[in-house]
């Protein structure tokens, strides 16, 4: 989702109102994902954008849990993937 993406690569990480726009372009890929790497895809924006909310907290452990998660979602998707 290349939009998505460029949007994600705009927002100003050290704003007011990063994690609002960050959650929210997230929340919207997971929402419009489809075909088959939907599931992946989703699970991926679930993860990261709890990272982002741990982060916000200012909560490290949180933050390092999240991401082993979003990394072993990542990388479980993409074996039961077929490449072409």
């Amino acid at each position: 989702m290349v939009p998505e993406a460029e949007e994600m690569r705009r927002v100003d990480m050290f704003s007011a109102t990063c994690v609002a726009e960050a959650t929210a372009i997230l929340q919207r890929v997971r929402e419009e994902a489809s075909g088959q790497w939907a599931p992946l895809l989703r699970e991926a924006c679930f993860w990261a954008e709890a990272m982002i909310w741990a982060a916000w907290d200012g909560d490290g452990d949180a933050f390092d849990e999240r991401q082993e998660r979003l990394g072993q979602a990542v990388t479980d998707g993409l074996a039961s993937m077929r490449m072409h």
